[in-house]
C-alpha cells in the first residue's frame, strides 16, 4: 500500500485490472473496426452480390426468391438468408440506403465479436485476467478483422458471432447444465446455420471437440439429441423450402468448392494462418501455448486448433483463431512473462522495467499491424472512377449488353470491380464467377484459373482476349479495362504494357472507344 492525503491507497485487484483490460480492448476495438469503414466510404472490397440479394428480399416483400437477379446467371437464392433479412430490416427501420447498411453493419457485427470472444475465453480459462490477454490477442489479431469488415463480412461476420456463442454456450451445457444453456444453443446453433454455411460446418465441429473433452454422460448424448433437434426444427423451413425448390444441388455444389489442397494445410505447419504482418507473434505465443498443453495432457484447446484444418482447410482459421489466441494468452502469463519478470530475489526496479518494456512493445506491435491493416482495407473498395464508369454503363448501354471485365487483378475472387459491376451497371459480366460456387460445384475452382487467364491479357494484346475469350467459350460485346492515365504512367515496364493493349484497342477496326475516364476504358465490339 501507498499514502495518498495520508490514507492507505488500496492496489487494484486482479478482476479489476483484467476488468479495466477488457473496456480499453473493447474501445480500441471499436476504434479499429470503425475506422476502415470511415475511410472507405464505400462497403470494403466485396458484397456486391449480396447488395443484390438484399434487394430482390425486399422486392419480394421478404418472401425468399427463387432465384437472385445477380448477374442474370440464375444463380438459386438458397444461401443462408438471416443476414439478408437483417440488412434489409434495418435499411427499412433507419430509412438508410443498402450501400450505407452494408458499409457499416458488418463493423458494429464485428465489435459485436470482442466481448463475446470474452465470454467464452473467460468460460474456459476460469481467469478474468487469462481471458483478457486472450481478448487482446484476438481483437487485434488481422484475421479476426479482415475478412469481416468487408462489405460480404455481413454473412461471415455474423456466422462467426453466431459460432462463437454456440460454442459458449455449447461448453456451458456439457460443463454447467442449465436449460437456459440448452436453449441458447439451439437458438444460437440454428442462426449460425441460418447465416453462413462454413461457419455451420466449423461450429458443428467446434460444437464436438467440446462434447468430447467434456463429460460424455448420457444426460450428455439426451442433450445432443435435443440441440440437433431444435437446431433443425428452428431452420426446417427454410430448409424444406429452399429444397423443395432446387433440391441438395446447390449445396453439393458449394461443399464441392471448400478447397481441399494439401497446400491449405501448410498453414497449420507454419502458424502463419493469423493473417499477421512481419513477426509472427500470436502464432509463435500460441504454437508454445499449444506445447504447453500437450505437456500437461490437457488436449481440448490444441485439438480444437487442429481439427478445423482437416474438416474444413480453406476457412478453418476462421475457428482455429479462438483457440489460438487462448493459448497465445497461457503462453504469455505462465510461460513468457515469468521468464522475463525473473526470480523475487532480483532488483525489483530491473524486473517491472524489463517486463513493462516487453509488454510495451507487444501491445504496440499489435496495434500497429490492427493499423496497417485498417489503411490496406480502406483503399480496397471500388473507385469513384469505376463507380462513375458503371452508372455510365447503367444508362449508355442496353440492357442486355456482355461485358468482360480486365482488371489484372491477380486474385479476380477479390476484386472489387468484378463483383460489383453487376449490382450497379445491371448489366452481364461474362468474367464475374461470384455466385457460381453455388451452379457449377467442383467446376467452380478449375475455372478460377482459366478465367485468370483473360483478366491478365491486361498486360498482352487483342490477340490474348480473342484467343482467351475463344477458349472458355464466352461471348460480349463490350470490354472493360483498367487503365493507368497517360499523363502518370511511370516508366515500368507493367504500365507500358497496359499502355499498349488500350492504344492497340483505340487503333482497331474491331473495337470502339465508348467511354473513357482516368482510370477507365470502355470499348464496344
Amino acid at each position: 500500500m501507498t499514502l495518498i492525503s495520508g490514507k492507505p491507497a488500496k492496489s487494484l485487484s486482479e478482476n479489476e485490472i483484467s476488468h479495466l483490460i477488457l473496456l480499453g480492448i473493447i474501445i480500441f476495438g471499436c476504434w479499429l473496426r470503425i475506422m476502415p469503414a470511415k475511410l472507405a466510404g464505400f462497403p470494403i472490397n466485396d458484397g456486391g452480390m449480396f447488395i443484390t440479394m438484399i434487394r430482390d428480399l425486399r422486392h419480394n416483400g421478404y418472401s425468399l426468391p427463387i432465384f437472385t437477379t445477380y448477374n442474370n446467371q440464375n444463380i438459386p437464392f438458397s444461401y443462408p438468408p438471416l443476414p439478408f433479412f437483417i440488412a434489409g430490416m434495418a435499411a427499412d427501420f433507419l430509412h438508410a440506403s443498402d450501400l450505407s447498411v452494408l458499409l457499416w453493419l458488418p463493423a458494429i457485427i464485428n465489435i459485436l465479436l470482442i466481448p463475446a470472444f470474452a465470454l467464452l475465453a473467460n468460460a474456459i480459462l476460469k481467469s478474468r485476467l487469462k481471458s483478457a490477454v486472450a481478448t487482446i490477442f484476438f481483437a487485434l489479431t488481422p484475421l479476426s478483422m479482415d475478412w469481416y469488415l468487408m462489405g460480404g463480412g455481413l454473412t461471415r461476420g455474423i456466422g462467426q458471432l453466431f459460432l462463437i456463442l454456440t460454442s459458449y454456450y455449447t461448453f456451458q451445457l456439457f460443463n454447467n447444465r442449465t436449460t437456459r444453456s440448452l436453449i441458447l444453443t439451439i437458438i444460437c446453433g440454428a442462426l449460425v446455420v441460418l447465416s453462413h454455411p462454413e461457419s455451420a460446418l466449423l461450429t458443428l465441429t467446434s460444437a464436438a471437440i467440446i462434447w468430447i473433452f467434456s463429460s460424455r454422460s448420457k444426460r450428455t448424448i439426451f442433450d445432443v439429441f435435443l440441440v440437433c433437434a431444435g437446431v433443425t426444427l428452428i431452420c426446417g423451413p427454410w430448409l424444406f423450402y429452399v429444397l423443395r425448390l432446387h433440391g441438395l444441388t446447390p449445396f453439393i455444389n458449394a461443399m464441392q468448392t471448400n478447397g481441399n489442397s494439401l497446400f491449405l494445410w501448410t498453414a497449420l505447419f507454419s502458424f502463419d494462418f493469423a493473417q499477421e504482418t512481419g513477426l509472427q507473434i500470436l502464432g509463435f505465443l500460441g504454437l508454445i501455448g499449444l506445447f504447453v498443453k500437450l505437456g500437461q495432457n490437457k488436449y481440448f484447446l490444441p485439438a480444437w486448433l487442429i481439427v478445423p484444418f482437416f474438416i474444413n482447410p480453406r476457412s478453418s482459421s476462421r475457428a482455429a483463431i479462438i483457440p489460438l489466441a487462448i493459448l497465445a494468452a497461457i503462453s504469455l502469463l505462465d510461460v513468457i512473462l515469468p521468464a522475463i519478470h525473473g526470480k523475487p530475489g532480483q532488483k525489483f526496479r530491473r524486473r517491472y522495467l524489463v517486463t513493462g518494456l516487453f509488454l510495451g512493445y507487444l501491445l504496440s506491435y499489435l496495434l500497429f499491424n490492427a493499423f496497417t491493416l485498417d489503411l490496406k482495407l480502406a483503399n480496397n473498395r471500388l473507385s469513384n472512377s469505376d463507380q462513375d464508369a458503371m452508372a455510365w454503363i447503367r444508362q449508355n448501354t442496353p440492357n442486355n449488353s456482355k461485358f468482360i471485365i480486365i482488371t489484372g487483378e491477380s486474385q479476380m475472387m477479390r476484386d472489387p470491380v468484378q463483383e460489383w459491376f453487376p449490382t450497379i451497371t445491371e448489366r452481364r459480366s461474362q468474367t464475374t464467377l461470384q455466385g457460381l460456387e453455388w451452379v457449377w460445384g467442383p467446376k467452380f475452382i478449375d475455372s478460377i484459373l482459366s478465367y485468370q487467364g483473360l483478366i491478365n491479357c491486361i498486360l498482352q494484346d487483342i490477340a490474348c482476349i480473342k484467343n482467351q475469350t475463344a477458349r472458355l467459350g464466352i461471348s460480349y460485346d463490350h470490354v472493360y479495362i483498367k487503365k493507368v492515365a497517360d499523363e502518370n504512367c511511370p516508366e515500368t515496364e507493367i504500365c507500358q504494357l497496359e499502355q499498349a493493349l488500350i492504344k492497340e484497342l483505340r487503333n482497331s477496326t474491331e473495337f470502339r472507344l465508348a467511354y473513357e475516364n482516368e482510370t477507365t476504358a470502355i470499348f464496344k465490339k
